[in-house]
């Protein structure tokens, strides 16, 4: 049972569209990992359109106190998830934390207790939870490096078991914010679509000296997003620029205006020429 004393609030940001039985999941795992903390735990879940009945069925199983709100199908990740954090500053106080929560994760039972014990030892940064394949328990996503001369080349960081490490920018499947931090970085960025706007807010926090800080070892599992194989180089060309696409035309050109403002041109035009060499070279057979 939680404790009756709450050192505050611990609100679950979740995005989802048409993913019912996942986000059922991700939220009554979110519940159960924070039954053991002191810290009153409440969630907000944007419901991106969904037609699978993802908020009935969210409202019905529900044993968190929580605020759905409906977009319209086109919020995708970004926007759904601005929104969200939006509505939970308007009443958090500033000794509460967001937690990022992807609606495919299934968190640990000690996830929450983990996350937190990090927070206090980093308590101005933004805590980052890896998370693992639930088949093979490889690392999936979490913290990021530097790998290269693109501004836009990350590698993942191996989680170390017992110690915590720095990182460049992190993906967002479970990330742990002070709410002080979240004023003052601004919010999550809803004019990205899908890609990027973790990205940016881990760059944004990193400009502060606020992290990203990647906690020891993984909180939960989250396989990678399946990718299909493209029957021509027109139709992968249309999903990698697609909203949800690693490529978005807009999305790449924003972040890359702000990593690098004066020759973000010619990194924007290094990207597409990049994926069309890729394509090509894999088309000849190299």
């Amino acid at each position: 049972m939680r404790s009756t004393h709450s050192s505050g609030a611990i609100i679950a940001l979740i995005a989802s569209h048409n993913r019912r039985d996942l986000t059922v999941r991700a939220i009554e795992l979110f519940a159960a990992s924070a039954e053991k903390v002191p810290f009153a735990a409440r969630a907000i879940l944007v419901d991106d359109g969904s037609s699978d009945g993802t908020a009935a069925a969210v409202r019905q199983a529900a044993s968190v106190p929580i605020e759905i709100i409906d977009g319209d199908g086109n919020w995708f990740w970004a926007r759904s998830l601005a929104t969200a954090e939006r509505r939970a500053l308007e009443s958090a106080g500033d000794a509460d934390f967001l937690l990022w929560l992807n609606d495919d994760v299934a968190l640990d039972n000690n996830a929450v207790t983990r996350l937190l014990a990090a927070a206090k030892r980093y308590p101005a940064a933004a805590i980052v939870g890896s998370v693992r394949d639930s088949e093979t328990g490889l690392l999936t996503y979490g913290g990021l490096k530097r790998a290269g001369r693109h501004p836009l080349a990350f590698a993942p960081i191996e989680p170390h078991e017992t110690d915590a490490t720095p990182a460049a920018t992190m993906n967002g499947n479970v990330v742990l914010v002070p709410v002080p931090l979240a004023r003052q970085l601004g919010g999550v960025d809803g004019e990205f679509s899908h890609a990027f706007a973790d990205i940016d807010y881990g760059l944004r926090a990193a400009a502060l000296g606020a992290g990203p800080i990647v906690a020891p070892g993984t909180y939960g599992t989250c396989s990678r997003n399946r990718t299909t194989t493209s029957p021509t180089r027109r139709e992968a060309w249309r999903r990698f620029t697609s909203p949800k696409g690693g490529g978005d035309l807009k999305a790449t050109a924003r972040i890359l205006q702000r990593a690098t403002p004066k020759t973000w041109p010619a990194w924007w035009l290094a990207t597409y020429s990049a994926w069309w060499a890729r394509r090509l070279r894999r088309a000849n057979g190299y």
